[in-house]
């Protein structure tokens, strides 16, 4: 018997050529209908990130968003105040690996401040058996301008704010005034990816030092992003299509539910949980 597997034609999804992981069809990078959501300024070259990435791409969209609404106003003017100019925002640049190996590199260009996010590593794991998902440790670095010892004394505390910028659109995954890429103000950030859960982890408050120029000093900011995302086929509520790759399934009939009223009564309760027994299938 020969070991080798016979190829097989993938099959075009429908909506935004999302694959079915446990139908065996698989849709090649690239193929399928195009995303319909834009790409942001920060990622005009950035197309196969939010292809092949969805996660890393609308989290960076948030977080940019978030340290220069939380922030960027505050950085700016210490940086003007201070001789070490930001150049009008809170995050100028991003890279998608670590930029440290680079900014040691004769010839790297970087614009601070710069947002650096890349995954260091993952690993698979099952909420059911047609349920799997894939855990995965991220690293976020946050790297200023070169500057001297004074500037840096005063410039440091950002940190601290940027720190509870970032746990703070973690933990709510969602802001009134923020509008995801493709979506609208206060839309849920997380769940446009098939994110289950992102909790923030251990941070550091570090330095950069380059031996070039008598030793340029940078400061950064590290932490640590444990993400869940998962891995399974979603389709709609008649279980027709493939809907969005790796969403949270639509609720599709709630069989508890509890609310709240004001007191006295109200004769329309605000619901705050709602419960239903079915669980997603294999196809």
């Amino acid at each position: 018997m020969s070991g080798e597997v016979p190829p097989q034609q993938p099959t075009v999804a429908a909506g935004d050529g999302s694959t079915s992981l446990w139908g065996g069809t698989f849709l090649p990078l690239g193929q399928g209908p195009k995303s319909a959501t834009p790409l942001p300024g920060w990622a005009e070259n950035y197309d196969l990130l939010l292809a092949a990435d969805p996660a890393r791409f609308f989290t960076l969209d948030y977080l940019i968003w978030t340290l220069n609404f939380a922030v960027g106003q505050a950085l700016c003017a210490a940086g003007e105040a201070n001789s070490c100019p930001m150049g009008g925002s809170a995050v100028n640049s991003v890279a998608l690996v670590d930029p440290e190996p680079y900014m040691a590199t004769d010839g790297a260009q970087f614009r601070f401040p710069l947002l650096a996010l890349w995954r260091k590593k993952s690993r698979s794991a099952y909420i059911s058996t047609v349920y799997p998902y894939r855990e995965g440790t991220w690293k976020l670095r946050y790297v200023l301008p070169a500057m001297g010892f004074e500037t840096a004394t005063r410039i440091e505390p950002i940190f601290q704010a940027v720190e509870e910028a970032i746990d703070n659109a973690c933990h709510a995954g969602y802001h009134p005034q923020y509008a995801p890429p493709g979506g609208v103000a206060g839309a849920l950030v997380f769940a446009a990816s098939g994110m289950m859960e992102i909790e923030t982890g251990d941070a550091t408050w570090d330095e950069y030092v380059s031996d070039e120029g008598g030793g340029i000093v940078h400061l950064v900011f590290e932490m640590e992003l444990l993400v869940k995302v998962r891995k399974m086929d979603v389709r709609t509520p008649a279980g027709a299509q493939v809907q969005t790759r790796g969403a949270p399934v639509p609720l599709g009939g709630v069989d508890a539910q509890l609310s709240v009223a004001a007191e006295g009564g109200d004769a329309n309760p605000v619901p705050i949980v709602q419960v239903r027994s079915d669980v997603p299938t294999q196809p």
